[in-house]
């Protein structure tokens, strides 16, 4: 399994990285900081996940490629990333910790229904952390899927990460919760 995290899907078609298995968190499990002295920051996002195999996907068709649709957390140390950023280092070890996304449990979607309708959100704390709209995307989930088939092939299970939203600190004994289409698809704490 892969995971594909788009990068400022929001501000412009940017690059994408890939994350280990290992970095999806099992549904309502914490997630537990790192023994850093850096503080993590949470981005919410959408994730959706292939449902069939597939290589070179044309974008009208790659809608069939995305069986699910789960609302998720995606957790980085942001301060590392800059400094790695500015001295021109890979990112992985501020993005590839363990158990650093946290994925709702998956709703199915059918090929025929846009994926732009869905209506997720994510409280922190209780308190509502704003989100984008799928339709404010740059590049559209189905277009994503098309961009990366060109390069990688995609299997059954592979999870892409359309896009991350307004960050938030999070910090020990945080508790999340994530919305999918107004109803409680998640919910889980920071330890």
């Amino acid at each position: 399994m892969k995971i594909f995290v788009a990068v400022d899907n929001v501000v412009s078609a940017g690059a994408y990285y890939i994350l280990p298995d290992t970095a999806l968190n099992r549904v309502g499990q914490p997630f537990f900081l790192p023994d850093i002295d850096m503080a993590m920051t949470a981005f919410p996002t959408l994730a959706v996940r292939i449902g069939r195999l597939g290589k070179n996907i044309a974008e009208q068709f790659a809608c069939r490629y995305i069986d699910s649709v789960a609302v998720a957390v995606l957790f980085r140390n942001e301060s590392l990333l800059q400094q790695l950023r500015a001295e021109a280092l890979p990112w992985s070890s501020a993005l590839a910790y363990d158990g650093v996304l946290n994925v709702s449990e998956w709703h199915t979607v059918s090929a025929d229904s846009p994926l732009a309708s869905v209506d997720w959100s994510v409280r922190h704390n209780e308190i509502s952390v704003p989100s984008f709209s799928v339709s404010a995307l740059v590049q559209s989930p189905e277009q994503l899927v098309a961009r990366l088939s060109r390069n990688h092939k995609l299997c059954v299970g592979d999870v892409v990460v359309v896009a991350t939203s307004h960050p938030f600190a999070c910090r020990y004994n945080d508790e999340i919760s994530g919305f999918l289409q107004q109803a409680e698809a998640m919910r889980f704490r920071v330890k």
